[in-house]
């Protein structure tokens, strides 16, 4: 039973070391989108590249399996 137990517990462990990235609604993606465009009409890329930024890097996490 201590054997499962422990066994179980380091599982947990595990499991829970993994890197936190925060996690946006479909709200909030669609609103960080409508401000990146806004931007981008009156000359500033700098949100859209941001966005970019952001996607690369989770795909990046996301094939590595973390």
């Amino acid at each position: 039973m201590k054997k499962i137990l422990l066994l179980f517990c380091i599982c947990l462990i595990l499991v829970s070391c993994g890197k936190e990235y925060e996690v946006y609604t479909k709200a909030q993606k669609k609103e960080m989108y409508k401000i990146a465009l806004k931007e981008e009409e009156n000359g500033n890329r700098q949100k859209m590249e941001e966005i970019e930024k952001l996607m690369e890097v989770l795909e990046l996490e996301a094939k590595k399996g973390d």
